[in-house]
């Protein structure tokens, strides 16, 4: 794996600097992180949140999934827009090969190997957050016809957004709520869309959650609107990862734990 060298971030670090001057973005963490870390993986957590390189790709999955804040500024639409704008155009390929390295360093032994061995609910889903990064910085930062965020719409509208928490292998609820809520317009075709080019990829945690989802949206939206979205959906089930599916159940808990 190619690792970023400090000068391409130095450059990188000035090129974003216009991009958020105007901008205070929320932090993920911010109401702390410590559910029972070893101490070599607190370390972990410590320096990479502290990294000005991490700091310098802000990160739609990671203020999703971890910020209080940016829970509370997406209550209004006037204020998210602005924090999204600052988050999209930090999007670059030093920031996706940041995010990869992230995610192979966690797993080393000296860092968070042993709490993700073991399933410790927090350090997983941060191992998620650096895997799905891509698709989850696509998802948040796509566009509908008329220039407006995607996510921002979707909330204003009070729609349902939990198409949004799959790339960190989040199910999508089978209730009469979530179909209510779930909407089969464009936006919504475009995110499957991008999503299902991760759908098969194993250190992906979209594959856990896949197969579950599209059978909820096909009960939603009908086939036709999968297909419209470039996707073939068949009933059969598909395997997933063992690994991936021994902390599912406990991702929706952390993401509420954080969130409230």
């Amino acid at each position: 794996m190619r690792h970023i060298k400090a000068y391409e971030f130095i450059f990188w670090n000035l090129l974003i600097t216009a991009a958020l001057a105007n901008v205070t973005l929320p932090t993920p963490f911010d109401t702390g992180y410590n559910y029972g870390l070893t101490s070599s993986c607190d370390n972990f957590f410590t320096a990479f949140l502290s990294s000005t390189s991490f700091q310098a790709c802000p990160s739609f999955g990671f203020l999703l999934t971890k910020s209080n804040q940016f829970n509370q500024i997406s209550r209004n639409s006037s204020t998210l827009t602005p924090v999204l704008q600052g988050v999209c155009a930090t999007t670059s390929d030093q920031c996706v090969s940041l995010m990869k390295q992230y995610a192979s360093q966690m797993t080393d032994s000296k860092n968070c190997g042993a709490d993700i061995q073991s399933n410790n609910t927090i350090a997983v889903a941060t191992l998620y957050d650096f895997e799905s990064y891509q698709p989850m910085q696509s998802a948040g930062c796509l566009q509908d016809t008329n220039g407006q965020y995607c996510y921002a719409q979707a909330l204003a509208m009070n729609q349902g957004t939990s198409i949004y928490y799959l790339p960190v292998g989040s199910s999508m609820p089978n209730s009469t709520y979530t179909k209510m809520k779930l909407q089969c317009n464009d936006c919504n075709s475009k995110i499957l869309s991008l999503y299902s080019n991760y759908s098969t990829v194993q250190s992906e945690p979209i594959i856990t959650v896949w197969r579950q989802a599209l059978t909820v949206i096909n009960e939603t939206c009908g086939t036709a609107y999968l297909q419209s979205a470039g996707i073939t959906y068949t009933s059969a089930a598909s395997s997933s990862s063992s690994f991936y599916l021994a902390v599912h159940a406990t991702l929706i808990m952390l993401i509420a734990s954080i969130l409230l």
